[in-house]
């Protein structure tokens, strides 16, 4: 983009959005980077580990508020896990080694799971709707991933009345305050274990706590912070060189 840009003589500025999880694609960053008059990451993760650069800011992903709400009351939910990840990124989501095991412990305990392996591509995908529905049949959201940019299912979940229970992992740390809206975990079996049977009998208390976390989140929210981006942006007298 920035050698079209330039080959046509455009002063275009250009804005870069960086969607990975922390420690993924460092190089590509780095060239990115330079190309870039501005890099907007979506988790603080990787800004900090980048060195908080300049022409840099951290502008975590939203949610919609509107689609994604309670429908069925907390208090009128039992026990039930979700979790939701792609068939093609099985391995970095935990699905063998993490989820399959975890749901054999909590069959166990008696606590309802619904644990669901789809194909990203396939034809059979839910709607927004049908996922906001989905998500207030649960009580706890399980994010088991080994990176995230940002686990857009975790946002969801949280604004339709589940309570999180995941890994240090993409902007989650910005989300989840330990025990008092969820639980952040280490990324192995009986930590996560743990954190599940936690949060499942502490989900009242945890569910009203990710309510007034949530709403912070909404887009129309965010999206006020890049507009404020782009406003500098654009402006007649921003300099690439003096930008921070």
């Amino acid at each position: 983009m920035r050698a079209a840009l330039t080959a046509r003589g455009w002063p275009t500025r250009l804005a870069v959005g960086w969607t990975i999880g922390w420690p993924e694609w460092q190089r590509e960053f780095h060239a990115a980077y330079a190309a870039a008059d501005a890099v907007v990451f979506n988790n603080r993760i990787y800004w900090e580990e980048t060195g908080r650069l300049a022409r840099t800011r951290v502008i975590a992903n939203g949610v919609d508020l509107r689609t994604f709400r309670v429908i069925v009351p907390p208090a009128r939910r039992r026990p039930r896990v979700l979790w939701l990840g792609s068939e093609f990124h099985r391995a970095r989501k935990g699905y063998d080694d993490i989820v399959l095991p975890l749901r054999e412990r909590l069959r166990a305990d008696g606590i309802e799971c619904d644990f669901r392996l789809v194909d990203s591509h396939g034809g059979a995908l839910l709607t927004a709707v049908q996922m906001a529905d989905w998500y207030n049949s649960g009580t706890v959201l399980l994010c088991a991933s080994r990176l995230e940019g940002t686990p857009n299912v975790a946002l969801e979940a949280a604004a339709c009345g589940c309570t999180v229970v995941t890994p240090r992992v993409g902007n989650m740390p910005e989300l989840i305050r330990d025990d008092w809206n969820g639980y952040l975990v280490e990324r192995d079996l009986d930590a996560v274990t743990a954190g599940v049977r936690k949060a499942c009998a502490a989900y009242p208390r945890l569910a009203a706590a990710m309510a007034e976390a949530i709403a912070a989140w909404d887009w129309s929210a965010c999206c006020r912070a890049h507009f404020a981006l782009f406003d500098e942006l654009s402006a007649p007298e921003w300099r690439r060189d003096a930008w921070s």
